[in-house]
C-alpha cells in the first residue's frame, strides 16, 4: 500500500482530525465521571491495568481503522473494472460493514438523545423541554454545516477538557478542597489479588474502547486527510497517549474522592460543592460534550441517508428525526441491552470485516 507524502498544509487538517477523534471518544459519560467509575475506577487499585489496556487498544484500533480506510479505498479502485469473485466478496463485506457501522452510530446517537433528555430533566426540571428543543435546533444547524461545524464545537470542548483537568490537578494538590456530606457504602471490585483483579479491568476497558472507537470511521470518510505510513503510527500513538493521560488524571481524582460516585454525575456534584460559577461553566461543558458525541454519530447517520437523498437539509432533518424517535427508548435500556450489542457488533467489525 502506497500512501502519498504528507505536506505542510495537511498539518492543520491532522490537528482538526485529532481534536474531532478526541472529543468523539470523550463523551458525556466520560465528562460526567459516570463511565470512568463504571469501566475503570470501580476495580480499585487495579484500574491502572484498565487504563494501560485502553492505551494499547486505542493505539492499535486507530491505526487499524486508518490503514484499512486507505487500503479499502485503493483496493476498490483496483477492483472497480474487474468483475470477478474477489471484487464481489470485497464489496459484500464492505456493504455489511457499512450497514453495521450505520446501525452502531444510529443507536449511539439515539442513546445520546435519551441521555440528553435525562440530563435536562435533572438539571432544569420544569424548563427541560425548552432546553431540549434549543439543543435539537443547535444540533440540526451544525449538522447541516457538516464536519467543519463539528470541528468548531470540538475545539471549544477541548479547552473545557483542559479546564477541568487543571481543576482536578489543583484539587489533588490541595489548592482546591471541598466538603461532601455523603456516607458511601461503595466497595471496590477485586480489591484482593486474584485472576479477576487483572482480567476484569482489561475486559471492561476493551468494551469501552470498542463501543467508542467506531465513530472514527464516518469521521475519516467525511474529513479528507493525507497520511503516510509513519504519520499513521505517530498520530495513533499521540492520540492514545493524550486520551490515556486524561483518563488517568480523571480516574485518580475520582478514586481519591470515591464519595462522589454516590451521585449519577460525580463531577457535577464536585463542581456544585466548589462554586456556582464553576458549576455553570461545567454545565456548559457537559452540554458541549453531549452535543459533540451526538454530532459525531449523526454525521455517520447522515452519510448513510445521503445515499438515498442527496439534499443536505433533508438528510440532516431526517437524521435528527430518526434519532429523536429512537431516543424515546429509556437510557437504562440502552446501557443494559443495546450497548452490549453495539460492543459485540464492533468486535465483529474489527475482527472479521
Amino acid at each position: 500500500m502506497k500512501l502519498n507524502k504528507i505536506d505542510k498544509s495537511e498539518s492543520i487538517k491532522l490537528l482538526n482530525l485529532f481534536v474531532l477523534i478526541i472529543c468523539s471518544i470523550v463523551g458525556v459519560g466520560f465528562i460526567s465521571g459516570a463511565e470512568i467509575y463504571q469501566f475503570y475506577v470501580r476495580f480499585g487499585k487495579y484500574f491502572y491495568i484498565g487504563i494501560f489496556a485502553f492505551f494499547i487498544l486505542v493505539f492499535l484500533l486507530t491505526r487499524k481503522i486508518i490503514l484499512n480506510f486507505y487500503y479499502n479505498k485503493n483496493k476498490y479502485k483496483m477492483l472497480k473494472n474487474n468483475n470477478n469473485c474477489v471484487k464481489n466478496t470485497f464489496l459484500v463485506k464492505n456493504n455489511i460493514k457499512s450497514f453495521l457501522i450505520f446501525f452502531d452510530v444510529l443507536m449511539i446517537a439515539s442513546a445520546m438523545i435519551s441521555g440528553l433528555n435525562n440530563m435536562t430533566k435533572q438539571l432544569f426540571k420544569n424548563n427541560y423541554f425548552i432546553i431540549m428543543i434549543a439543543c435539537i435546533i443547535i444540533v440540526f444547524f451544525i449538522l447541516c454545516i457538516g464536519i467543519n461545524g463539528l470541528s468548531k464545537v470540538d475545539y471549544v470542548l477541548m479547552l473545557f477538557i483542559i479546564f477541568i483537568g487543571v481543576i482536578f490537578i489543583l484539587n489533588l494538590c490541595d489548592f482546591i478542597s471541598f466538603d461532601l456530606q455523603s456516607s458511601t457504602n461503595k466497595k471496590y471490585i477485586n480489591d484482593d489479588v486474584s485472576w479477576g483483579s487483572f482480567i476484569f479491568p482489561i475486559i471492561f476497558a476493551s468494551l469501552y474502547v470498542f463501543m467508542n472507537i467506531i465513530q472514527l470511521e464516518p469521521i475519516l470518510k467525511e474529513y479528507k486527510v493525507t497520511f503516510t505510513k509513519k504519520s499513521i503510527n505517530i498520530f495513533s500513538l499521540v492520540l492514545s497517549g493524550f486520551l490515556s493521560i486524561v483518563l488517568l488524571l480523571f480516574s485518580i481524582f475520582l478514586n481519591n474522592n470515591i464519595k462522589l460516585t454516590d451521585f449519577s454525575m460525580p463531577f457535577l456534584t464536585f463542581f456544585e460543592n466548589i462554586s456556582p460559577t464553576l458549576k455553570f461553566i461545567y454545565i456548559i461543558g457537559l452540554f458541549l460534550a453531549l452535543i459533540s458525541s451526538l454530532l459525531s454519530c449523526l454525521i455517520g447517520v447522515k452519510r448513510g441517508i445521503l445515499k438515498f437523498s442527496k439534499n443536505n437539509i433533508v438528510a440532516s432533518g431526517f437524521s435528527v428525526i430518526l434519532v429523536l424517535l429512537l431516543g424515546m427508548i429509556s437510557f437504562s435500556t440502552y446501557v443494559s441491552v443495546i450497548y452490549p450489542i453495539i460492543g459485540a457488533i464492533n468486535f465483529v467489525i474489527f475482527v472479521f470485516l
